[in-house]
């Protein structure tokens, strides 16, 4: 949807290339007491019909965040 709605012909692209240079950064998501005390947290909003992309970015998230740590 970034292409109709803002022109961004390549947001999928820096997108990930942004999340897995965070990710690298400040690695995995670290909880202590409960609470996030470093590391990478995406925030992801889910729309109908597929609107966000979930089918296409929760894959990747899975496969290349995920799987790598």
């Amino acid at each position: 949807m970034a292409l109709p709605l803002s022109d961004a012909p390549h947001n999928a692209e820096v997108m990930h290339a942004a999340i897995s240079e965070i990710h690298r950064q400040a690695g995995d998501l670290v909880i202590e007491k409960g609470i996030a005390t470093g590391g990478l947290i995406i925030r992801h909003l889910v729309l109908p019909e597929n609107l966000a992309g979930s089918d296409g970015n929760l894959p990747w998230i899975a496969e290349e965040i995920l799987h790598d740590s």
